[in-house]
């Protein structure tokens, strides 16, 4: 089969077959859409707490305003005890609350430390910090309010009461991901996984169908062939996915746009010559789903974009690297999100290379071996 006619071949393979026209074209673009449909605003706003007072006062009642301003949190309710908050949040009215003990302002006007117990939903982690944080943000503001008014009464001026509240300032500065986003890490790494599991689904699926028709690749052309239409395909789709679907969701592109593009080459390059390597132990359409379905999931925790890879057993740590997501997915990041030029990545290159290398060796010994077994094709080429 010439070089030519394997790529016609690989391309009728994947556009005829519904099953593998759903997982290699349709599914990653649709993947790609869909998962940060929910994550867009990146916030709950608005969340209904409730706040316990005990007993009123002038400070409470402050308080209780900064509280109704703020936009994180609605006051869905005031309790006089702590049992009817705990009883509304089981009945889902409220997603957590604050309790203003009684004799809170006597402790504060003896100079006494406040510790204000407060709860949040832990079933949704969002919600949990923007309830916790809202909290937080009302009683800092107040405090430092307060810690102000006492510098003044004691005759400092206001800069200087400013200085004494807060000797040492610190700022924070998130310059490549000022709003401390969700998917600006998470939806590279779990794009990667899907990009890369459905080639590896749909290549090994086209393959073995091939196989079970009397189809083998056994040559260098129709190998290179295949190779052509599947990394050409998946460089369109990592490219989509990374480029317009990132600018529709202001998140952050890459500086250096050519070594983006080579890189993101070099990785689908990797991911097809492993899918080709890998297509050797499926003997059935069936096997391939079976393997790398249930795989996903650890392949992107032992990445270490989701868990810190330090953390997990050495073997795991070693083990990561086997796979392309795992410098894709590192590389990815100091490119989109570090905003890294290629020539800077640190780490990345040399295991891809290296992954690419021994992808190779695997097919040239595989050709050696089936090197006397002519390449069966309907047409009756060789």
């Amino acid at each position: 089969m010439t070089y030519f006619k394997a790529v016609n071949f690989q391309a009728r393979a994947i556009f005829r077959d519904k099953g593998v026209l759903l997982l290699m074209v349709i599914a990653p673009l649709l993947y790609g859409l869909f998962y940060p449909l929910p994550y867009l605003t990146d916030r709950a706003e608005k969340v209904p707490v409730a706040i316990v007072v005990k007993d009123s006062g002038a400070l409470t009642q402050q308080l209780t305003r900064w509280m109704e301003a703020s936009p994180r949190l609605l006051i869905s309710a005031v309790f006089n005890d702590l049992a009817s908050a705990e009883q509304a949040y089981r009945n889902g009215e409220i997603r957590g609350w604050i309790l203003l003990y009684r004799g809170w302002e006597n402790d504060f006007k003896r100079s006494e430390a406040i510790v204000f117990p407060v709860a949040g939903d832990a079933t949704s982690f969002i919600v949990a910090r923007e309830a916790m944080l809202g909290f937080t943000e009302v009683s800092g503001t107040l405090s430092a309010g307060i810690q102000l008014q006492r510098y003044r009464s004691e005759g400092l001026s206001r800069d200087r009461a400013e200085r004494m509240r807060d000797p040492i300032a610190f700022e924070s500065i998130r310059p490549f991901n000022p709003t401390e986003s969700y998917l600006n890490t998470a939806y590279i790494s779990v794009i990667l996984i899907i990009l890369q599991q459905t080639l590896w689904l749909g290549f090994g699926m086209s393959i073995a169908t091939q196989r079970e028709r009397g189809h083998a690749f056994r040559s260098a052309q129709s190998m290179a062939g295949a190779l052509t239409v599947v990394i050409l395909l998946y460089f369109i789709h990592s490219v989509i996915l990374t480029g317009p679907v990132f600018n529709f969701l202001n998140l952050p592109l890459p500086a250096d746009r050519i070594g983006a593009l080579c890189f993101l080459l070099l990785l689908t390059t990797v991911w097809s010559l492993y899918g080709l390597c890998l297509c050797k132990i499926f003997r059935h359409r069936e096997s391939s789903p079976a393997l790398w379905v249930g795989t996903s999931i650890p392949i992107l925790f032992i990445s270490g974009s989701i868990w810190p890879s330090e953390q997990l057993p050495t073997i795991l740590q070693v083990f990561a690297w086997v796979f392309p997501s795992t410098p894709g997915i590192q590389g990815l990041l100091q490119l989109w999100v570090s905003d890294l030029p290629a020539a800077a990545l640190r780490g990345v290159w040399i295991p891809l290379l290296a992954q690419a290398a021994a992808a190779v060796s695997l097919i040239a010994i595989s050709l050696y071996l089936n090197r006397q077994v002519p390449l069966a094709c309907r047409d009756g080429e060789r």
